[in-house]
């Protein structure tokens, strides 16, 4: 029996690692930015790579 997978449209971001993990060391190996956020529908902990062009920055939080 094939399970439906659930899927989340927005997310809030609750740490961005612009070179990744700090504690990896492997050598020769480029460094790629990490999101870690909280799915806003499914409450789903998500650990995310930005797309190349999309820049983050941080902003004040919408209530």
């Amino acid at each position: 029996m094939e399970q439906q997978r659930t899927r989340e449209e927005y997310a809030i971001v609750l740490d961005f690692l612009p070179n990744g993990y700090p504690f990896d060391t492997r050598p020769g190996y480029m460094k790629t930015p990490i999101v870690h956020a909280i799915g806003k529908t499914y409450f789903v902990l998500l650990e995310l790579v930005p797309k190349k062009e999309v820049m983050l920055q941080p902003s004040r939080s919408r209530a």
